[in-house]
């Protein structure tokens, strides 16, 4: 099949969550099919590419990322009816281009990478009606925003927050709708996911499909060739992820303030490592308690994963299944997780991590695991072995194939790259 893949950005090397997936989901589909890929820069700082995915490809087109104020923000809040994520990635090149690929390239399927590519998407699907479109949804967004809002609706000086929030989710629960209702498929992350999409529309019960994230286990091993040793001593917990998302500031900021005292109450030494690019000024801030190191951008998280006594993952709002975490497991990480930050996952509470829901219950897990290294070796054992039976990559891709079927190429790979 020739299939136009829309992404957000250019994912080789993969430096973040959407990007792994988008990696993995574009390199499967260009070693079966014909694929023209669009995206835009991925940014400064961006190191070499790992996985091939240009060469697989029969055109990679690549556009300068767009940019926007925060005065521009607040107008189209104001302005407009789409939500803001539709705005994120707003560029008259890309639309340009959309367009014109449409006119030279009979595409037989157009293939959409998250919310912010589906306005163009919707455009590709205009121009080729006999084309089908698949959208991947790495969350479900209305979602994550109505969790924001319960989340943050119950502080008074994240009052303009849940404001945003709800405004947001409402109009992306619109947005998604007609998305879902265009695509011949859906991807959804995880059951939750699944079944926040059926709510959308009852029309779209057969045209969702689980794709999990997932993980390739040689890479994330805890016998894997590094580039460097960390250093981070006893009593070390870590939490990593991309830092100005607003789920993991939430997330930090909840640990921080609620948990990490209790922790330091019996474990004086102990350090928590907030490891991750962009960190947001308040999560920045953090680094003037005791013990709390925010370490920023680092060339490679898993040396810090490995160097973990016990992961935390203290999420409360977001969706999906969470990269990080099926990172953290694979590496054989003892983890202690709220409900949310473990969801989607087909896990055994107690026995693959420990599951809490309180700040002192969450304390309570981590004194816990740092005095039972035994416990921690044994949970950690347990968390990779379900991740290399249930999340390899390698045995979630073959679903596209039923999406996808494969046939013999229609021409050669090696076009034109830019």
């Amino acid at each position: 099949m020739k299939i136009l893949v829309l992404a957000p950005q250019w994912p080789d090397p993969p430096m973040q969550g959407a990007a792994i997936r988008n990696m993995q989901i574009a390199l499967y589909l260009a070693q079966r099919h014909e694929v023209t890929l669009l995206t835009f820069e991925a940014g400064p700082g961006v190191g070499p590419e790992m996985h091939g995915l240009r060469e697989a490809c029969h055109r990679v087109e690549i556009l300068p990322a767009p940019t926007r104020t925060n005065r521009q923000r607040l107008l189209r809040l104001f302005i407009s009816s789409m939500p803001d994520m539709a705005w994120r990635l707003h560029s008259e090149a890309m639309w340009r281009r959309v367009e014109e690929l449409c006119r030279e390239e009979k595409f037989d399927a157009i293939h959409v990478e998250g919310i912010e590519m589906a306005p163009y998407g919707l455009w590709a699907a205009r121009h080729l009606p006999n084309a089908r479109m698949v959208y991947d949804a790495h969350n479900a967004e209305y979602l994550l925003q109505r969790r924001a809002f319960t989340t943050d609706i119950k502080q008074f000086r994240r009052l303009p927050r849940a404001v945003y929030s709800f405004i947001q989710w409402y109009r992306l629960r619109r947005l998604e709708r007609n998305v879902a209702l265009t695509s011949k498929r859906v991807l959804a992350v995880s059951p939750a996911d699944v079944e926040a999409i059926f709510n959308l529309a009852n029309a779209l019960r057969n045209r969702v499909v689980l794709l999990p994230n997932g993980v390739e286990p040689s890479y994330w091993a805890p016998n894997a060739v590094m580039p460097q040793d960390v250093l981070v001593g006893q009593s070390a917990l870590v939490f990593d992820g991309t830092m100005d998302f607003r789920p993991n500031v939430d997330a930090v900021l909840w640990f921080a303030s609620d948990v990490w005292p209790l922790v330091r109450a019996e474990r004086p030494h102990a350090r928590f490592y907030i490891v991750g690019r962009n960190p947001a000024p308040e999560v920045l801030a953090l680094s003037e308690d005791t013990g709390i190191i925010v370490t920023g951008a680092v060339d490679d998280t898993r040396p810090w994963v490995a160097g973990a006594e016990v992961y935390v993952v203290p999420m409360r709002m977001g969706g999906g299944v969470r990269l990080k975490v099926l990172q953290a497991m694979s590496m054989s990480c003892a983890i202690v997780s709220t409900p949310m930050g473990a969801e989607g996952i087909a896990l055994r509470p107690g026995k693959d991590m420990l599951i809490t829901f309180s700040a002192k219950g969450f304390a309570n897990a981590i004194l816990l695991l740092l005095s039972a290294p035994d416990r921690r070796r044994t949970l950690g054992r347990s968390a990779r072995e379900l991740v290399t039976s249930l999340y390899s990559w390698d045995s979630l891709l073959p679903v596209l194939d039923e999406i996808y079927p494969a046939h013999p190429p229609t021409s050669t790979k090696g076009g034109p790259t830019h």
